[in-house]
């Protein structure tokens, strides 16, 4: 049984979405910095962040920033 063309090209789109999909979800790794970055990352946050809304995120003066 021979498919109509445009069903044909549909699943043949339909398919390639779903490897793609299926492609870039397996490299969504966050990335990593290096830990002399993360120390400089936490004592920004700290500084700058903290004094409204926790030093943990949690809120304080400000909102929540963490879920």
């Amino acid at each position: 049984m021979k498919l109509p063309p445009l069903v044909a090209h549909v699943a043949v789109l339909i398919g390639a979405a779903l490897v793609s999909a299926l492609a870039s979800a397996s490299d969504a790794r966050p990335a990593q910095p290096d830990p002399q970055r993360a120390r400089e990352l936490i004592h920004i946050v700290r500084q700058d962040c903290g004094s409204c809304h926790g030093l943990t995120l949690k809120g304080g003066l400000g909102p929540a920033l963490t879920t």
